[in-house]
């Protein structure tokens, strides 16, 4: 009876994983998903680069039409890691423009750090990531989500931050494929 309820909640959570099981089912290096990231879908805004250069600021702005090289975020097992927990998802990168990632300038800790991409290397602390079941999207080993500065979805474009991971809905994503 037991192994029969386990089995269910496995399956149950198997579903509310989706997103980090087929990260997790590619090789290490294997971009898994093309997404575009949203913060909220009754506003539309999303995740995006402000440019293909080291350094980028990364931003929320208006979707438009959701296509676009600047918010096509390609998420890819690995980033020379190997490595998943229970409650997290696999260790990954997230790319931009094919060869730019999600980065942590510095490495800074510190809440409020705005983002920015910088070409990938694989193994680089700084821009590993989580794609978590629970919509979040953490720094790999820190506790710090992607985080919409002060939950602002008022201004036109808004810098990204880490922040402390909380149950703010500034730190829930919506991944959807790209629109033709």
């Amino acid at each position: 009876m037991q192994k029969h309820f386990a089995a269910l909640i496995l399956t149950a959570l198997s579903f509310a994983l989706t997103v980090s099981a087929q990260i997790l089912a590619a090789p290490v290096n294997t971009p898994t998903l093309i997404q575009t990231f949203m913060v909220n879908t009754r506003f539309a805004p999303c995740l995006q680069a402000a440019g293909n250069y080291d350094g980028a600021p990364v931003n929320v702005a208006t979707c438009g039409n959701f296509n676009g090289p600047e918010k096509t975020w390609t998420v890819v097992k690995g980033g020379g890691v190997e490595g998943t927990t229970p409650n997290n998802g696999p260790i990954t990168q997230i790319r931009v423009f094919g060869d730019k990632c999600l980065d942590v300038p510095n490495g800074n800790n510190v809440n409020g750090n705005k983002l920015q991409i910088w070409t990938c290397y694989d193994g680089n602390q700084n821009q590993l990531w989580r794609v978590n079941g629970d919509a979040r999207i953490t720094w790999a080993n820190h506790n710090k989500c992607l985080d919409l500065t002060d939950g602002n979805l008022r201004d036109p474009v808004v810098r990204m931050q880490i922040w402390d991971c909380n149950n703010d809905g500034h730190q829930v994503w919506n991944a959807i494929p790209p629109r033709p």
